[in-house]
C-alpha cells in the first residue's frame, strides 16, 4: 500500500495578479516504510533547524526560499545558504526512497485549449489521479490532501474510482481506467501539521 501527500500551489482564477499555473505537487511513501521515513524526516528538520535557523515544525515552501519569506523573514539567509537549503529538500526524497511529481496546468493554454469550462485544479486532479492510477495500479493507494476544497476532491476521487481514464501512451486516443485501488475518500490535512504535505 501507498500513501500519497498531495498539496497545491497557484489558484483557479486567470484575473490579473492572479498566479499563471496551478500545480499540484504530490510525495508518495509505502505505508511500511512510513515510520522509519517518517523518523527521518524529524533528524532532517532538526538538522535544517540546528545548520539554517529554521524551527523544525516550520511550514517551508520554495517560494519562501526564493525570497527570503515565511519563517526566514526573521532571520534572512544568504542565496548561497537558501540554494543549499532548497538542494538538501530535493536530495532526501531519493534518499529516503519517496516518490514525488507534480503536475503543472498553465491556466492561460488551458483556457485557450478548452475555452475556460473547466477549473485548472479540475484539469490538475484528474492529471494527478491518472497517474496515481498508472503508476501504483498493483497496491492500494491513500490520498491525503491539503485542506481546501475537500468535497470537491472527494467527488472528483469517487468519479476517478468508476469512471477514470487515461491518455493512451502509444498515439491518440483514451483508455478506460477506473482508479479501483484507491482506499476510500481521499483525507484532508491542514499542511502546517504535515511533515509530507508542506
Amino acid at each position: 500500500m501507498y500513501v500519497a501527500y498531495v498539496d497545491e500551489s497557484g489558484d483557479d482564477g486567470i484575473k490579473r495578479g492572479s498566479s499563471l499555473t496551478y500545480a499540484l505537487g504530490c510525495v508518495v511513501i509505502e505505508s511500511q516504510d512510513w515510520a522509519s521515513i517518517f523518523d527521518s524526516v524529524i533528524m532532517f528538520r532538526r538538522y535544517v533547524a540546528a545548520t539554517f535557523g529554521v524551527p523544525v515544525r516550520a511550514e517551508l515552501k520554495a517560494n519562501y526560499l526564493l525570497r527570503n519569506g515565511g519563517p526566514l523573514r526573521a532571520s534572512p539567509l544568504s542565496e548561497r545558504a537558501r540554494f543549499k537549503l532548497y538542494r538538501a529538500h530535493m536530495r532526501i526524497q531519493d534518499k529516503l526512497g519517496m516518490k514525488a511529481f507534480a503536475v503543472v496546468i498553465d491556466k492561460g493554454e488551458a483556457a485557450n485549449r478548452i475555452g475556460g469550462r473547466r477549473a485548472a485544479s479540475d484539469i490538475a486532479w484528474e492529471y494527478l489521479l491518472q497517474r496515481l492510477e498508472r503508476s501504483f495500479r498493483r497496491s492500494e493507494v491513500l490520498i491525503i490532501h491539503d485542506e481546501g476544497d475537500p468535497i470537491t476532491i472527494r467527488k472528483r476521487a469517487r468519479k476517478a474510482r468508476r469512471a477514470g481514464t487515461a491518455g493512451s501512451a502509444f498515439g491518440t486516443g483514451i483508455l478506460n481506467a477506473p482508479f479501483r485501488n484507491l482506499l476510500d475518500d481521499p483525507v484532508p490535512r491542514d499542511s502546517k501539521q504535515s511533515y509530507f504535505c508542506s
